[in-house]
């Protein structure tokens, strides 16, 4: 693209189109029909590069505060860097990438480094240069390293720093140190010439030597891998950057307002709430804190008065709340990936006066579903987001009815890459893409997820939903969490069986009368609770429960 193009702003006519989606979703999030029936996904026909056409577009001289973090992994302080400054950073960035490196454009470039400010600074380059940024979890070492560097094909690997772990690497590391012209953000004054001003070099503007085709590949994330090796997802700028718009309305962020995301780099949620979505609705992102501050998160929200919060269930679960410690400016909080379950919900309600909302999605695509706040006008339960299509079909044979979707593109990504090669969903011949879920449609239009299609079975010719006697056992004042598979049985098909983890027993002084702890008590009071026709047939006390890398259990490793 001709550099006279990029002169003021960087606007496009692409730009231009994913601006105006953005502002109607924005103008309708206390309109929820509204959104849904005005809603069209940008066509962006000519290309488009969201860190280019609106990133550098809306950061503009915006001095407000994109991101609080620490500056890079040797700093816990943290720092507020400004809209400007990312677009500027990044630039010299993509600068140096291309002079280090040649032409990025279509090569996949492994990024493990913490979250600070350079991390975010390194995925905004990294798009200008048409590279596919897969981040992925810092601490993943030895085996784990290795298999997602090779299954990217990636020849780049961009670090924090050298680490002996990298040696297991067959491709280039390099630290973020050797590609960057500057060390530290300014908060205020002239930010180029601050940060020129350290080294006596000059800031570099980066100048794109062709558009950016919307369907090329950007983004790849690995998935879970509950049964083998994960898999890599890759997405293209349209079905992630654009896709991304109804992650925005579910969100429902505001610009000027601080949100965090507790989601680690290598995670799909990374990409929603604390890359694409944030920035795209202009909040100030606040990192998370380390580990140790997990239960005792109110007070971090408090001191870096954050406005949302959005976690998952195994997160929430660990945060201690009590009546009236909410933090003063928190007015939102929500969660997705797996169900929260009554006892926490319910503690959040009590405690902070916080519904949570929970939502629905996949690496596969963005959020689809969601729960809204009171002043959308609907009521409770999970919600059709804008610019997605559902279908439930009842297959012959099958338990329950496959929940299909359709979003930006059909299918809503663009392949996997696995142990057995590259592979393309399969989609129904209108174009509709099956989630792997079941779920039911209740008459208010709202949707009941009943669970994965190789979790759900039917006992006695009952359908039972892991996740929803799931959520029974997580109401007993004694299970923290639990986790419910089927048992082959001659006669019932399948039976119920259920692994639970015991809250830490209350201290004397406040302790009501003692709940039943022991597995077998823990079971007869869930069999009380459940519909007819369902009944547990085995309940086990665990220490803990199989979790996969982002923390969500992992039934498929209970032992059948």
């Amino acid at each position: 693209m001709p550099a006279k193009n990029w002169n003021s702003g960087r606007s496009t006519p692409a730009s231009v189109e994913f601006l105006t989606a953005r502002y109607a979703l924005v103008q309708n999030y206390d309109d929820y029909d509204a959104a849904l029936t005005s809603f069209r996904w940008p066509g962006c026909e000519d290309g488009f590069n969201w860190a280019l056409e609106y990133f550098d577009m809306f950061s503009a001289r915006n001095r407000q505060p994109a991101l609080i973090a620490p500056w890079d992994h040797t700093k816990t302080e943290y720092v507020e860097t400004s809209y400007e400054t990312m677009s500027i950073l990044s630039d010299d960035l993509a600068v140096g990438l291309s002079e280090l490196h040649g032409c990025l454009a279509g090569r996949r470039v492994v990024v493990q480094m913490e979250q600070t400010a350079q991390l975010w600074i390194v995925l905004l380059a990294l798009l200008k240069v048409q590279a596919v940024c897969v981040p992925i979890h810092p601490g993943l070492h030895g085996e784990g390293l290795s298999y997602r560097a090779d299954a990217a094909g990636a020849s780049l690997v961009i670090v924090d720093e050298v680490h002996p772990n990298h040696e297991v690497l067959d491709a280039f590391v390099l630290p973020v140190s050797e590609i960057a012209s500057y060390s530290y953000p300014f908060a205020d004054g002239n930010y180029a010439a601050a940060v020129n001003s350290q080294r006596g070099t000059a800031l570099r503007e980066f100048i794109p030597a062709s558009p950016t085709s919307a369907d090329a590949e950007a983004f790849g994330v690995f998935t879970s891998g509950t049964t083998g090796h994960p898999k890599l997802v890759l997405h293209s700028h349209r079905s992630h950057s654009i896709a991304h718009l109804a992650s925005l309305y579910w969100n429902q962020l505001r610009a000027g307002e601080r949100h965090l995301n507790m989601s680690s780099p290598g995670w799909a949620k990374f990409f929603w709430s604390s890359f694409l979505v944030p920035l795209t609705s202009g909040v100030t992102l606040v990192a998370p804190p380390p580990e140790d501050r997990i239960p005792e998160l109110g007070s971090f929200l408090k001191e870096n008065q954050v406005d949302t919060l959005c976690a998952p269930a195994n997160i929430l679960r660990r945060i201690r709340t009590s009546a009236g410690s909410r933090p003063s400016k928190l007015r939102d909080v929500t969660t997705v990936g797996e169900a929260l379950g009554n006892h926490t919900a319910t503690r959040f309600t009590d405690d902070w006066g916080i519904r949570v909302r929970e939502g629905f999605g996949q690496s596969e695509a963005t959020a689809i579903l969601g729960e809204f706040p009171a002043a959308t006008q609907v009521g409770p339960g999970l919600r059709l987001l804008p610019g997605y299509q559902i279908e439930l079909r009842h297959e012959p044979g099958e338990p329950a009815a496959r929940l299909y979707y359709r979003g930006a593109s059909s299918p809503s990504f663009l392949r996997y890459i696995t142990d057995h090669g590259e592979r393309v969903m399969e989609t129904t011949p209108d174009g509709l893409q099956w989630s792997g879920d079941y779920a039911e449609r209740r008459s208010d239009g709202s949707f009941v997820l009943l669970g994965r299609g190789d979790d759900v079975f039917k006992t006695f010719g009952v359908l039972v939903a892991p996740a929803q006697i799931e959520s029974v056992l997580e109401h007993h004042p004694a299970v923290l969490e639990s986790a419910v598979i089927g048992r082959a049985d001659p006669v019932g098909g399948y039976v119920p069986h259920a692994y639970v983890v015991l809250r830490e027993p209350k201290t004397p002084s406040t302790s009501g009368p003692a709940a039943p702890t022991d597995a077998t008590a823990i079971m007869d009071w869930a069999n009380q609770q459940l519909d007819p026709g369902i009944r547990l047939m085995q309940c086990k006390v665990v220490d803990r429960l199989p979790k996969s890398i982002n923390g969500k259990t992992q039934r498929s490793m209970i032992p059948v």
